[in-house]
Order: C-alpha cells, then sequence, then structure tokens
C-alpha cells in the first residue's frame, strides 16, 4: 500500500511540473542562484535605509538564513543559492515589523533557469516598513461572543463590550445588529443574514483596505471625510450540500463613527471612532448563535487617532 501512495505522489509531482524544463525541476530540488532586489519603504514611498533584513530559504534539502541592512536607498540585495523561495523578515526600531516572501516557483511561465540563475534576475521585492506614529490606549477587544437572542434588532456597546439591556450591562447604542437564522445546524440546509447598521443621521461607517505585510496593517486614523455607509449585510447558508456565504472581507476593516452629540451652546457635533477588524457568525450546533468580535474603539470624543498601544 506504503508503494502504491508513494508510486500516486511521483505522477501527481510529474503532472504537476510536466510543463516545465528540466532545469527548472532540478533547481528547485537541488538550488540554483537566487538574485532578489529586496526594497524597503515606508507608507509615504519614501526608502528605509539601515533596517535589518533576515531572509529564513531552503537549498537542496537543508534551510539556511541571512542577515543583512538596507542601503541608503532601502535596498538589500540577496544573493544565494535556493530552491526558488524564502521568506523576508524586516525590523528597524521606530517601526512596525514587517515580512514578506519570494518565489520562483509559482505555477506560470515567468520564472524559468538560465544559466543556473533563477528568472527574473534580479527578482525586484517591494516590502512595506511602516513607522510607529502615535500609539494610543484604546478599548480592544477580540473574542467569542454569543449573540443572546436572533430575528430582532439588539444593540452592542464597544466601550463597555456588552449588548444592551436586556441582553447585557451597556448603556451606549454603537451599532445594532439583526441576525436572522433558521435554527437549522451547520450540517443541514441553514440559512442565516446578518445585519448592522449604526445610529444617527449621516453615514457611520467605510471600508479601508489592510496592510497584510506589517504586523500592524490597519490605518492610523479615521479619515472623517470618507464616511459613506449606513448599514452592512452579510449572509451563510447551506442549500443541498452546497454552502454559499458572503462574510465580512478579511483583506478590509470596517471604520466607525458612532455616539453623535451636539452642543447646545456652540452647535459643535462630536463622535467617538473605531474599527471593526472582524465579525464573523454562526448558527451552532447547541441551538445558539455566535459572532467572532474584533475592534478597536478610541473612548476620547472627536479623536480620530485608531493607532493601539499594545
Amino acid at each position: 500500500m506504503k508503494k502504491i501512495l508513494m508510486t500516486i505522489s511521483f505522477l501527481s509531482a510529474f503532472m504537476a511540473f510536466g510543463e516545465y524544463s528540466a532545469k527548472f525541476i532540478n533547481a528547485m530540488r537541488k538550488g540554483a542562484d537566487t538574485s532578489v532586489e529586496i526594497r524597503i519603504s515606508d507608507d509615504d514611498g519614501s526608502p528605509v535605509s539601515n533596517a535589518t533584513v533576515h531572509v529564513c530559504y531552503n537549498v537542496g534539502k537543508g534551510r539556511s538564513e541571512v542577515f543583512g541592512k538596507t542601503d541608503g536607498s532601502g535596498v538589500f540585495l540577496f544573493e544565494r543559492k535556493t530552491n526558488g523561495y524564502g521568506e523576508i523578515y524586516v525590523t528597524k526600531d521606530g517601526f512596525y515589523n514587517s515580512e514578506s516572501r519570494f518565489s520562483f516557483i509559482d505555477m506560470g511561465n515567468e520564472h524559468e533557469v538560465k544559466k543556473g540563475k533563477w528568472q527574473p534576475c534580479p527578482l525586484v521585492n517591494y516590502v512595506l516598513l511602516r513607522p510607529i506614529r502615535n500609539q494610543i490606549p484604546l478599548i480592544s477587544k477580540y473574542d467569542g461572543i454569543d449573540i443572546p437572542t436572533t430575528n430582532i434588532w439588539i444593540a452592542f456597546d464597544m466601550e463597555k463590550g456588552e449588548w444592551l439591556p436586556p441582553y447585557g450591562k451597556g448603556s451606549s447604542e454603537d451599532f445594532s445588529i439583526f441576525f436572522r437564522w433558521n435554527g437549522k445546524r451547520p450540517n443541514e440546509d441553514f440559512d442565516m443574514e446578518m445585519q448592522m447598521k449604526f445610529h444617527g443621521e449621516t453615514p457611520s461607517a467605510y471600508l479601508e483596505r489592510k496592510r497584510p505585510d506589517s504586523t500592524y496593517g490597519s490605518s492610523y486614523m479615521a479619515n472623517t471625510n470618507l464616511f459613506d455607509i449606513y448599514t452592512f449585510s452579510w449572509s451563510s447558508k447551506v442549500v443541498a450540500g452546497k454552502w454559499e456565504k458572503r462574510y465580512m472581507n478579511p483583506n478590509y476593516e470596517m471604520i466607525v463613527r458612532t455616539r453623535c452629540h451636539t452642543n447646545n451652546v456652540t452647535g459643535e457635533i462630536s463622535f467617538n471612532y473605531g474599527r471593526i477588524k472582524q465579525f464573523s457568525f454562526m448558527g451552532g450546533w447547541n441551538g445558539k448563535a455566535t459572532s467572532g468580535l474584533a475592534y478597536d474603539f478610541n473612548p476620547t470624543p472627536n479623536d480620530t487617532n485608531l493607532e493601539p498601544k499594545r
């Protein structure tokens, strides 16, 4: 049986790399010369000099690593014999850590081996190194929570991390949800929809793309000119064994403003700002609804800073 499985694995590998040359396959197994121009820049596109670059890579059946510093142009040139891929880790005081990867063996004809070198030579790899700007204490939550009831609107207090009465001890309505669920288990033909809305007469949210290379991939501040959304809606269902789901896009975060107040004397309007990084939902096996909720909340009115101090 073991021999049969090994034969199947060999045939699968042969079929997967059948479109590539013998040089490519040999380099993937034993290594070929690699040249990667690693370019480090900050949020403004300016090069970051004197950053520490740590590259981990495979060559043959072993694994190795190399350390170096970026030059005045924010460049570190990695030149080693590799199997065609590696991980890049970048650090510098005053910046958030970043990581990336390079690969010459991703499926595609753009990579080949010529004269013993992986192509293209050099490969240019861009890495974003984000500066630490103004970290402040925020109220942060990353937890699974029970959704206390379904098919009615219920409100959540981001500062206290609580549902409003009668389901919790919250006091301010930062957002409300309506979780529609037919009550069936995940292995059945279940049907769920999550609606979220914010209170007020002005748009209260917008979506911001995350920066996955950095350990701090979120936005530094809320942009008061971008709010354009009142409500969100996601759904998940299984019909005849087929799962169709539309959750919050993990590549984006939701920037929100809540607690709109008007000063009766000056007429000044104030808000509180926050971000929702994740909002998943599920109807469980035990007949209860649950959610995975991750957010940061700034309790200071009109302070748009969303860079948390960890």
